[in-house]
């Protein structure tokens, strides 16, 4: 019998050939009622600036991202007004594909995540129930007569049976953290997050989109989920530029990464040249989430003025915790002389491109980190950065056990158990985490 994996990528193979009989996603969002500028909205509440990424990586990533949560939820200091959860010190979540789940679930109810969310998606085999709506005949016949395409009904699944039709606005009413949803602009092949700023780009009330829309577009894995697409209004309105976005210069022929990013969004405003934006998963642009702050920084100039537009006063303590589900599996056709299979090497093509956007992410975000520590002239109260990754893991039997556990939307109870308590141990183990402890009971 074929492993479950097999059976997986043949289906997404039969899928990929028909994507061209897809219907196309009609999109749906909804133009500005108000203008207003497309600068940062900042927020402001409590003590220290907490940054938290959730990785891609399926159920996988939502677990581990999940167990983060809980060791923060647990982890209680005093401060001038009592006592406090560092996870209510959360200002921003940065999520992508799988991490994006969790994310936005939090986003949405808060504690509630933790009463419900493990029986609502963690243990629910939600890839079986993804491929039954594929592969049911009526589904067929709702495609031909209404168009749905599986990108939609994708939607329409995790409307159902996770954020019961929860939109931006729902997550803002709460008062929470700010949640950024990151998936990845097809035509530019750069990251776009949904932000009040970023759709302001394209005239677009976020506020009118669903959470769904936005996790779907988060994990849309190329072929296997046509893209999400939104209509460009930017011709309905007249946005103002925002300041920061300078143009390169004219007749240049090679772009520094912050003019890349601003030449990138600056093609949001001609609605003629792009009228509609085609998104799929995070994870191709940046499977950490961390270029929420990277591009932040590079646009604004550092650290502290990439903080200020978001929060303000900025807080002396800058907090910066990755949550990283990506493993190291082993490439088992390097053992052979035979050609890999097409399985396998879709699998290690995709595995080494996401190793080297994590490796070149983490690189980035370590040399701000320094450059910041280094401006803070010695000061105790960071930036700092805390890893919860596999490779913190103190056994090879462990390593070999976590990086076994593909990217699937689908694993037994057992697997999200480990990955849960792995998360919230990575996390109390991490020598920066108990040096930021030390700094904050001191306070």
């Amino acid at each position: 019998m074929l492993g479950d994996r097999y059976i997986v990528f043949i289906v997404v193979v039969l899928l990929a050939g028909c994507t061209a009989l897809q219907p196309a996603m009609k999109p749906d969002n909804v133009p500005l009622a108000e203008v207003r500028s497309a600068e940062f909205e900042t927020i402001d509440a409590g003590d220290i600036f907490l940054f938290l990424s959730f990785s891609g990586g399926g159920t996988r990533a939502a677990a581990l991202s999940y167990g983060v949560l809980e060791e923060l939820r647990d982890t209680v200091f005093t401060t001038r007004t009592g006592n406090t959860r560092l996870l209510d010190e959360i200002d921003i979540i940065s999520s992508v594909s799988g991490g994006s789940f969790t994310a936005a679930y939090y986003g949405l109810y808060g504690d509630r995540i933790f009463e419900d969310y493990v029986e609502k998606f963690l243990t629910r085999d939600v890839q079986r129930s993804l491929m039954w709506r594929v592969l049911n005949p009526v589904n067929w016949i709702r495609s031909v007569s209404t168009g749905i395409s599986r990108t939609e009904a994708a939607i329409e699944f995790y409307d159902t049976h996770i954020f019961n039709e929860a939109t931006f606005a729902d997550l803002y009413d709460r008062g929470g953290p700010f949640i950024e949803i990151n998936a990845t602009d097809l035509g530019t092949g750069d990251r776009f997050a949904f932000t009040p700023q970023m759709l302001r780009l394209i005239c677009t009330d976020l506020s009118q989109i669903r959470i769904s829309q936005a996790v779907t577009a988060s994990s849309a894995y190329p072929l296997a989920f046509a893209p999400i697409v939104l209509k460009n209004h930017a011709h309905s309105c007249d946005m103002d530029k925002p300041g920061w976005m300078k143009p390169p210069l004219a007749g240049a022929q090679f772009f520094t990464r912050r003019e890349t990013i601003i030449r990138n969004m600056e093609s949001y405003l001609d609605a003629d040249a792009r009228p509609y934006i085609h998104l799929i998963d995070g994870g191709i642009a940046d499977n950490l989430g961390l270029h929420a702050v990277i591009d932040r920084v590079l646009v604004h100039g550092g650290a502290r003025g990439a903080v200020a537009v978001i929060r303000k006063p900025v807080p002396e303590t800058l907090v910066f915790i990755v949550v990283n589900a990506e493993t190291a599996s082993e490439n088992m056709f390097e053992k052979s002389a035979k050609k890999p299979t097409m399985g396998e090497t879709a699998s290690a093509l995709m595995g080494t491109h996401v190793r080297q956007l994590n490796l070149e992410s983490r690189a980035l975000m370590q040399e701000n980190i320094g450059q910041w520590s280094a401006d803070a002239s010695g000061s105790e109260r960071g930036p700092y950065y805390i890893e919860v990754s596999f490779e913190g893991l103190k056994t090879q039997d462990e390593k070999t056990y976590f990086n076994s556990i593909g990217t699937t939307l689908a694993l037994p109870e057992n697997e999200v158990d480990r990955l849960r308590e792995a998360g919230r141990k990575l996390l109390r183990d991490a020598p920066q985490f108990r040096v930021l402890l030390a700094h904050l009971q001191a306070l």
